[in-house]
């Protein structure tokens, strides 16, 4: 009962005196962000005022006033058991299993996914989320790409044997080449984990 007594305590302490080093909040005043944005994501500084970049893992981290480096959403400070009188520590995932992203793409943890999320979003892509813990399913499609079913019908329909028959066949011909260059394109796109749209004449709603 002490000891909880004592720890309610220090808290108390420790946050009257973050509130007094804080002072009132300023924007104006707060350090830019980098030009090239941060590869971690931001966060607010200990005062919940001016948005910091966040670390990443293997990234350094220390403190817990206003200029403290704090580490990305999903991560924690650690410090090796050489340096516990260290005042900084490094960023490391708190969750070590991998995880299945909605881009259909396997990553070693949802930090890492996290990460790749970020850049994404940077590139003006579609924000990766976790789609289940542990591996995609062997030859599992992105997200974006199992939302185009018109598109995966046709091209189950030019990798059959009927190809054979209507490939060199007047206008019949002339739709299987279109057809399996959009395939070529998508199986493109999931490939190299692009986000692209292929844009067609006719707007067909899925």
């Amino acid at each position: 009962m002490i000891c909880v007594l004592l720890l309610t305590l220090f808290a108390v302490v420790s946050a009257d005196r973050l509130s007094r080093s804080c002072g009132t909040c300023d924007p104006s005043k707060c350090a830019p962000l980098p030009a090239e944005g941060c590869s971690s994501g931001t966060l607010l500084d200990a005062c919940g005022c001016c948005e910091l970049c966040a670390s990443g893992t293997g990234e350094p981290c220390w403190g817990r006033g206003a200029s403290a480096k704090r580490c990305a959403s999903g991560l924690e400070c650690v410090k090796s058991d050489k340096d516990k009188k260290s005042k900084s520590g490094v960023c490391v995932c708190k969750s070590s299993y991998p995880v299945c992203g909605s881009d259909g793409v396997n990553y070693n943890s949802g930090c890492e996914l996290k990460a790749a999320s970020v850049k994404a979003v940077k590139d003006k892509k579609p924000e990766i989320k976790i789609r289940n813990k542990g591996k995609c399913a062997q030859g599992e499609m992105p997200q974006h790409y199992k939302k185009l079913s018109l598109f995966k019908i046709l091209c189950s329909f030019v990798n059959t044997d009927i190809k054979k028959n209507i490939q060199n066949r007047g206008f019949h011909g002339f739709l299987y080449n279109i057809f399996s260059f959009l395939c070529q394109m998508l199986q493109f796109q999931c490939v190299n984990n692009l986000n692209l749209s292929i844009k067609i004449l006719i707007k067909i709603k899925i």
